[in-house]
């Protein structure tokens, strides 16, 4: 992810009231539709966070009812 990238995504996260679960397209909501390539993104997201680059979120695996990753705000 490029730094411009990591300062909208923690900001989104910081947003989201702790024990939220959701997947990236509810965390960015109508900025998803920005997001020119959503796969690559979501991988590029969790690499992020499994890096450490961003805080305050962890991954908590696929959604059962529906494919997409899903995330608790810690």
């Amino acid at each position: 992810m490029e730094t411009e990238e990591i300062i909208r995504a923690q900001k989104l996260i910081d947003k989201m009231n702790i024990g939220d679960k959701k997947c990236l397209k509810e965390i960015y909501g109508s900025e998803w539709d920005d997001i020119s390539d959503p796969r690559n993104f979501g991988k590029l997201f969790k690499n992020a966070l499994s890096e450490n680059v961003l805080t305050k979120i962890k991954h908590l695996g696929i959604r059962s009812t529906g494919r997409c990753d899903e995330y608790i705000r810690i």
